[in-house]
């Protein structure tokens, strides 16, 4: 249900309803100095020109949401913020417990054979 047909004067047009990356809040001003808010848009439609009937025929009833994400913010620096912002997190390698453990051994007995051990505590 985000297609909607949109008439302005006597011209007809298609439109989409797309969901913005980000909720964007809409401010208002009477004298340039107090600022209240006014609404929190957090939808956009888009209408075009031509008639796209054909394309909403071919799409299956059961289309996910997301086909209707729009990518891009309002304004120039949220371009692609949905890819930027908002893309998965990297998952963490894990090292091979073995490997750290045979080189701790290493260690440990290189520690062992040596002739003299120093150390020392630093406080800061």
């Amino acid at each position: 249900m985000r297609n909607a047909n949109v008439r302005i004067r006597e011209r007809v047009m298609t439109a989409k309803l797309y969901d913005l990356p980000t909720i964007v809040e809409v401010m208002k001003t009477t004298d340039r100095k107090n600022v209240y808010e006014v609404a929190d848009v957090s939808q956009i439609m888009v209408c075009s020109s031509t008639a796209d009937s054909s394309s909403s025929e071919r799409m299956p009833k059961t289309k996910s949401n997301k086909a209707y994400q729009w990518p891009n913010g309002l304004t120039p620096p949220m371009k692609n913020a949905r890819k930027k912002r908002f893309r998965k997190a990297i998952k963490k390698k894990y090292v091979d417990v073995p490997e750290i453990e045979r080189e701790l051994k290493m260690l440990l007995r290189t520690d062992i054979a040596a002739e003299s051990v120093r150390w020392e505590i630093i406080t800061i």
